[in-house]
């Protein structure tokens, strides 16, 4: 048992362990990105030249300010490049698209509330719908351990015998369940965005399914977004089941990893008596199999029944009766009225994200449509005041390359003459920050 002035040491190790390993992150991210980053500056920086060059007519504030203001819509997601009327951010699949990634706290932020009114019912309608959409992962959660904790019984009773093998069963119990993770909640997903999406590699769908299922949720990339995606209200339905499968499926692998004793590292930053009072607290609450469900078994431990005894573990005679009883137990009363709760509770979410996006759609399809056309009469006034050498379908090029790197944010770096970087190591600094918090960033993606 470890003393205070042990637990103490400990904490403060691990801290300074955390924080090195924040630095670390810190400067990996700025030594891998600084070259790509400088690459992408000198790049957009001769495209600029090169225009300003062919088209002298175009006065060169003229034309900053032109992509500026064009980078400034896309921001909001209001794209020069699409036509209002054939592609909006603000559809009903994409509003209820944004309504899940508002209450799962994705958040890409690639489209925003546009208008006063849309972010103060955004405001509302997280404050309601975060805790009520974790409360509802958590029961689901709950109810999928109790499949796992079946199948963990069933591992036990044909494979354990003893308190060391008991160990390995959990780690090769949870094993399986990771693979089984990776391989349907990342690997297959990320074959089909890549057959789905324009000019995704395999690479690009996985990193959108982890930063996806973690809840960073950087934007930088994001699926269904292209205005050419083929049956887009199908698609953001279906990505939207995915996001929320994969979250729940998320939160369960957690909450399983938490809960297994060999990997409970809180317990070396308390002290005796903080052990006591958690050792009474399970106390009410004793766990069986995989400890993740209340059982009247009086152990703290898996399947080491005699332990207490000062006995070495042996299967019991009546163990495999007991794991049969428990897997076929018929549901209770109160299990009945408990899934008809459920099944109520679910219904009212579904209501509640419907009428979410409905809000978000009624509140910014107008905003948007204004911004749009604002962005066209802008890019008309350009081409009118520069229509001596400039003409329409010269400029379109332009405007796609510049959209295309504006997740970037590299514009203003390079207008500049120095060697300026956005990739500095208090910058790297702030991303890890965010990114390991699940806090995304808009000023700053690798």
């Amino acid at each position: 048992m470890l003393n205070r002035y042990t637990t103490k040491l400990n904490l403060f190790l691990f801290t300074l362990l955390f924080i090195l390993y924040l630095s670390l992150g810190a400067y990996v991210f700025s030594f891998v990105e600084q070259p790509t980053e400088q690459m992408i500056i000198n790049e957009m920086a001769k495209i600029r030249k090169d225009f300003l060059g062919k088209y002298t007519c175009v006065q060169e504030d003229d034309f900053e300010s032109f992509i500026v203001t064009l980078l400034d819509a896309n921001k909001h997601g209001v794209d020069a490049r699409t036509n209002f009327t054939t592609v909006d951010n603000w559809s009903f699949a994409q509003s209820f698209f944004f309504a899940v990634t508002v209450v799962t706290t994705i958040g890409y932020g690639h489209v925003s509330p546009l208008s006063d009114t849309g972010r103060i019912i955004c405001i509302i309608y997280a404050i309601i719908g975060v805790p009520m959409t974790l409360l509802l992962l958590t029961i689901i959660v709950r109810k999928l351990l109790i499949l796992l904790n079946n199948t963990y019984i069933w591992f036990r009773v044909r494979f354990s015998s003893d308190t060391r093998s008991e160990s390995k069963i959990r780690f090769v119990h949870l094993s399986i369940i990771l693979i089984f993770s990776l391989i349907f909640l990342f690997i297959i997903p990320s074959i089909v965005f890549t057959h789905l999406e324009e000019n995704w590699s395999f690479i690009d769908a996985f990193y959108f399914c982890f930063i996806s299922l973690t809840t960073i949720g950087l934007g930088d990339i994001v699926a269904g977004d292209s205005p050419t995606q083929r049956n887009r209200l199908f698609y953001k339905i279906c990505l939207t089941v995915y996001l929320l499968v994969g979250v729940t499926i998320m939160m369960l692998i957690v909450a399983m990893i938490s809960l297994i004793p060999e990997l409970r590292f809180i317990q070396f930053f308390l002290s005796e008596q903080e052990v006591e009072n958690e050792q009474e607290r399970l106390s009410t609450s004793e766990k069986s199999g995989l400890l993740w469900l209340p059982h009247s078994v009086s152990t703290h431990s898996y399947g080491s029944r005699n332990v207490a005894a000062g006995q070495p573990y042996r299967r019991q005679t009546n163990e495999t009766e007991d794991t049969a009883t428990m897997t076929t137990e018929k549901l209770t009363l109160g299990e009945l009225i408990f899934m008809l709760k459920l099944s109520h509770f679910i219904f009212g979410y579904l209501i509640f994200l419907l009428f979410g996006t409905l809000i978000f759609y009624e509140s910014n399809t107008v905003e948007e449509k204004k911004r749009h056309i604002q962005v066209n009469n802008h890019i008309r006034q350009f081409i009118q005041r520069n229509n001596v050498c400039l003409k329409e379908h010269d400029l379109y090029p332009y405007v796609d390359y510049f959209l295309d790197k504006s997740h970037t944010g590299l514009w203003h770096s390079s207008l500049s003459n120095t060697n300026t970087t956005k990739w500095t190591f208090g910058q790297g600094l702030f991303f890890v920050t965010s990114l390991i918090t699940t806090v995304e960033q808009e000023s700053l993606k690798s």
